[in-house]
């Protein structure tokens, strides 16, 4: 595996990412990054700590 997408329920973005990360894998995180600020800080605490990017995104969820 190269990399890791998170594009599972909210609430479990924080948790995902930082695994991958610790893992050691480049990572593509679905917005939001986690449902408070104190995971936020987590997740951005791990990726500062890796050797290459990762990054946040979005899809449009709903046709409205």
């Amino acid at each position: 595996m190269d990399a890791v997408v998170v594009a599972s329920h909210d609430s479990t973005h924080a948790e995902l990412t930082v695994a991958a990360v610790r893992a050691g894998k480049p990572v593509l995180c679905e917005k939001p990054l986690a449902p408070t600020v104190a995971e936020c800080a987590e997740v951005v605490r791990e990726v500062g700590s890796c050797r290459w990017g990762s990054c946040g995104g979005s899809t449009r969820r709903t046709s409205r």
